[in-house]
């Protein structure tokens, strides 16, 4: 009742006891020691979140992280860039006919020639022993098919002879597309259904770059890469041409590729940087390892560059 009469009535409970009490002096906000303690924990506390975050990400990204988690050496480091699959030449590599070829981007044509550089010097001064390399990845996706067409356009372009790229992934065919040519015939007709190599291999105009397309997939990887055919294969490819360059398909994608990179002479494991797990990583070299597979090096794919290069190097 006594509520309901003071409601009614707008009455208040509230006494005031002592006014408050004016200070003697101004005070004047500490702004050189806010900005400090600000400054302070903002930089620290950004240093301890990049080092958990570096402890959290199992990523490789550098050439040196590479060789340090799989003991491999780091062939070369391609940058990420943005490639287009075929684009016009200049006249005077165009030809009359206007041939249209693989673009590798003058920013990492020098990348792709120092691998294949270097893939020759791990012949120890005779190509006539490794004649035959393998380009894989661990998963799909990693840029396996671009390192492979590019090596062989640089390849096909020091003039020692011709050269074949041999589209192995039947997945994930790619390098019809890329050169614009047949998917079939191709490695599938001539490995399941007996074609001839010279019906399913074509010639690109005014190169010495010829092409194996994946041809039509059946749907049993395992019976169309049977050993015996395909060391077959690869033994009338070697009489035929200087180098041959084979795209296998991811290792997470089916078991042939292991058995695949095996019948190669040498074998170039293609890791995207900042992407790929290092535990997947040495899981794939492993199951190489372990199939005797003779693997010449790593390629850090589609690597990004968060200081500029020059600094990088310097430091």
């Amino acid at each position: 009742r006594i509520d309901h009469a003071m409601e009614a009535d707008k009455i208040s409970n509230i006494s005031v006891v002592q006014p408050a009490t004016l200070s003697m002096k101004p005070i004047r906000p500490r702004k050189l020691l806010n900005l400090a303690l600000g400054l302070f924990l903002g930089i620290f506390g950004a240093i301890g979140l990049a080092f958990f975050s570096e402890h959290l990400d199992h990523s490789i990204k550098t050439p040196e992280e590479a060789k340090e988690r799989l003991e491999l050496p780091t062939i070369t480091s391609i940058p990420r860039v943005r490639v287009n699959r075929v684009s016009p030449t200049s006249k005077r590599r165009q030809g009359k006919t206007g041939d249209r070829i693989w673009d590798v981007p003058a920013r990492i044509r020098q990348c792709y020639e120092v691998l294949g550089e270097q893939l020759l010097l791990s012949s120890n001064g005779s190509a006539e022993k490794k004649r035959v390399y393998a380009v894989v990845s661990c998963c799909h996706g990693e840029g396996a098919s671009t390192v492979a067409a590019s090596l062989a356009t640089t390849l096909s372009q020091r003039g020692d002879g011709h050269v074949l790229l041999v589209d192995a992934d039947i997945c994930h065919p790619s390098v019809h597309q890329t050169f614009k040519t047949k998917l079939s015939p191709g490695l599938t007709d001539v490995l399941a259904n007996g074609q001839s190599n010279g019906d399913a291999i074509q010639s690109l105009p005014g190169q010495n770059l010829h092409v194996l397309s994946a041809g039509t997939a059946n749907g049993n990887l395992s019976e169309t890469f049977n050993t015996d055919r395909f060391t077959k294969l690869l033994t009338s490819t070697k009489n035929h041409y200087r180098y041959v360059v084979i795209d296998v398909p991811a290792l997470s994608d089916t078991s042939s590729s292991i058995r695949l990179a095996s019948l190669c002479d040498g074998v170039v494991l293609v890791i995207e940087a900042e992407q790929l797990r290092w535990e997947v990583a040495q899981k794939a070299r492993a199951q190489l390892v372990k199939s005797n597979a003779n693997i010449l090096g790593v390629v850090l794919n589609k690597r990004q560059y968060h200081v500029p290069r020059w600094l990088y190097k310097t430091l």
